[in-house]
């Protein structure tokens, strides 16, 4: 009659163990790394230029300001804040502008086209791409 012990297999032996660590352990440092390369840095670097009557202002999406402009008869006040710009206030009728949400990446713009207004993302940095189209 075998013995008892030699019977049972063990479910995971050292060498398992390890391997297993070894895995969560690229895992993460894979994650950290992905996380730092795709993370927003938008903030740092980016420019919004805002466009009121033909009148080009730019501000920096690091610094936390508003501003408040006069745009065809509509005054248009903005917020930064957090490395973002939004249409906080619109005296325009539809409001549309201001439900847009948040800019905070290169090449995202809002509107308000009763004012003749506009905002726009850019980056001095560069090469941030939502999509390539041929």
């Amino acid at each position: 009659m075998a013995n008892k012990s030699s019977i049972q297999l063990k479910l995971f032996r050292a060498a398992d163990i390890l391997c297993v660590l070894a895995v969560i352990l690229i895992s993460v440092i894979l994650f950290l790394i992905a996380f730092k390369l795709f993370s927003p840095t938008a903030s740092e670097a980016a420019i919004l230029t805002v466009d009121a009557n033909g009148t080009l202002s730019e501000y920096s999406l690091s610094d936390d300001a508003s501003y408040s402009f006069q745009s065809n008869g509509i005054t248009v006040e903005i917020h930064i804040s957090d490395g973002q710009a939004y249409i906080f206030s619109s005296e325009c009728a539809d409001g549309v502008c201001r439900s847009m949400g948040k800019i905070s990446r290169n090449g995202q713009i809002i509107v308000c086209a009763p004012a003749h207004f506009s905002m726009y993302v850019t980056s001095s940095k560069g090469g941030e791409y939502d999509a390539v189209i041929r």
